[in-house]
């Protein structure tokens, strides 16, 4: 009955939106047909990485991060090659999210080692390890952290690039770090400046 009602609607409206709000409401009650309403969506709108990133999620949700990141393996395949890259980047989100930041920190080396020159994944790469360690308050993960700092400031990046994240280190740094950390920082900036 439900499935004929969403055919129906789909006729109607957008029905890529429709099916995915509708897999998802229906998520916690009836995942059965959840999951049939999203496996519609999937056949339909196969290019489309809207309907997969919503499919790892809601494998991500279910506890099921294996399952998530066959969604990945076959979506990779599926999407064409310009969607691969913000593909990937929220997979990895979900896994420091849902599941393992491990994996999570391994999608985004990928990323970061074969498109270099991205300053939104180095950025959203930076967000995830701060929101890592703020939740963690670990040693290593800030040691980790300035690492990572370190290497998008050796970066050969545009001037205004680079004073973002000379900005961005430095205000971290401000919150997590001392005045000698902080020195440091502006001491690698002015190295930098005088190296152009």
């Amino acid at each position: 009955a439900i499935l004929e009602i969403v055919r129906r609607a789909s006729e109607q409206v957008n029905d890529k939106q429709l099916y995915l709000q509708v897999s998802d409401s229906l998520r916690k009650t009836n995942p059965e047909v959840a999951e049939t309403v999203y496996q519609i969506a999937l056949r339909k709108h196969k290019q489309s990485k809207k309907v997969w990133i919503a499919g790892g999620e809601a494998k991500f949700l279910e506890g099921d991060s294996a399952g998530a990141r066959e969604v990945l393996e076959r979506a990779v395949l599926s999407l064409p090659r310009r969607k691969h890259i913000q593909t990937i980047l929220k997979f990895a989100q979900m896994e420091y999210r849902y599941g393992s930041a491990e994996r999570g920190r391994t999608g985004f080396e990928s990323l970061v080692g074969n498109f270099v020159k991205r300053v939104d994944v180095w950025n959203v790469y930076i967000d995830m390890e701060v929101r890592k360690l703020k939740s963690s308050g670990e040693s290593r993960d800030l040691q980790f952290l300035r690492n990572l700092f370190q290497r998008c400031c050796s970066l050969r990046l545009s001037s205004k690039k680079m004073k973002h994240f000379f900005k961005r280190y430095l205000e971290f740094e401000r919150e997590f770090g001392d005045e000698e950390s902080m020195e440091a920082v502006k001491q690698l900036a002015r190295d930098y400046v005088q190296s152009q």
